[in-house]
């Protein structure tokens, strides 16, 4: 991000908070970013403790020095295609403001869709429901979960040390630790001795195939966690084992939810075949098909 600017045309260097943001999202836009304003806007905002809206009402907002610095850190960070939500260290995920890092994916919008139906199934239950997030990471969808129900008791799982440190960080940040046990272990291992004992299970599994996954963005490629993405060469290594274990520790009315992509037929012929009941595809706000929802079986 030089003071000519990404056309190459003479120009003297940027100096308010408005030049700043017209700049580098030119800049940006050069370098293949998908939303280069809004990345601009996310990065500026962040090093100068600001909110976004926030930059609206300050463009002649001359920047100092270390301001510059900082933000320029960050313009450097991106371009070289690091995801913007590691780079600032936060994302919004059901109205809530989550800390990530390299150990997590980023929570994605398109799993809003497994809260929102976690929720409403959940407030048709008795008081003192109890919910089960296998592969947690930065424990959005728990945690969210968690601030809607208030009576909820969560066991959220990974496979990660790493990843258990940051996801207590979360829910303690939105005031539900209480109510959240985090527990270390290989999708069911954590919870051997809970057996039927939960009316809902959760998951937002690996299922990417391995050839999408050759295809995706290189901010999720070089950047997000493999092991949290890939779930083998058909997409079905994790799920599949999510669905044919799932009802030893379910309630006998207890549900399971699982998001999914495009291997989403293989997911509901696999329940069907497991003898779920009431198996049913659902699509978020896209069109596309994102989870599949099963009561126990029999």
């Amino acid at each position: 991000m030089s003071g000519a600017g990404a056309t190459g045309k003479s120009a003297a260097p940027p100096r308010l908070l408005g030049e700043y943001l017209a700049v580098t999202t030119e800049f940006l836009e050069g370098k293949g970013v998908e939303s280069p304003r809004i990345d601009a806007e996310l990065m500026l905002a962040t090093a100068l403790g600001m909110t976004r809206v926030d930059l609206y009402t300050n463009h002649e907002r001359p920047l100092v020095a270390d301001e510059v610095g900082r933000y320029r850190d960050m313009v450097k960070r991106r371009a070289g295609r690091e995801p913007v939500h590691y780079i600032v260290g936060s994302r919004e995920f059901w109205s809530l403001d989550f800390r990530v890092d390299r150990r997590v994916l980023i929570p994605r919008p398109e799993t809003e869709l497994l809260v929102e139906l976690a929720v409403e199934f959940l407030k048709a239950r008795d008081p003192g429901a109890r919910l089960l997030d296998l592969g947690t990471g930065s424990g959005a969808i728990a945690v969210s979960v968690a601030s809607e129900i208030t009576d909820l008791q969560v066991l959220a799982t990974d496979t990660s040390a790493s990843v258990l440190e940051l996801a207590p960080m979360n829910a303690q940040a939105h005031s539900v630790a209480d109510r959240i046990e985090f527990c270390r272990g290989d999708l069911f291992a954590a919870v051997a001795d809970d057996v039927e004992s939960f009316d809902l299970l959760l998951s937002n599994p690996p299922y990417v195939t391995s050839e999408e996954y050759s295809g995706l963005q290189p901010e999720v490629r070089q950047w997000e966690p493999m092991t949290a993405l890939v779930g083998g060469d058909d997409g079905m290594s994790v799920v599949g084992r999510l669905v044919d274990e799932a009802p030893a520790y379910l309630k006998s009315d207890g549900q399971l939810m699982v998001e999914v992509g495009s291997q989403w037929r293989q997911v509901v012929e696999r329940f069907e075949a497991g003898g779920w009941r009431d198996v049913q595809l659902k699509r978020d706000l896209a069109g596309c098909e994102r989870v599949v929802t099963g009561l126990r079986p029999d």
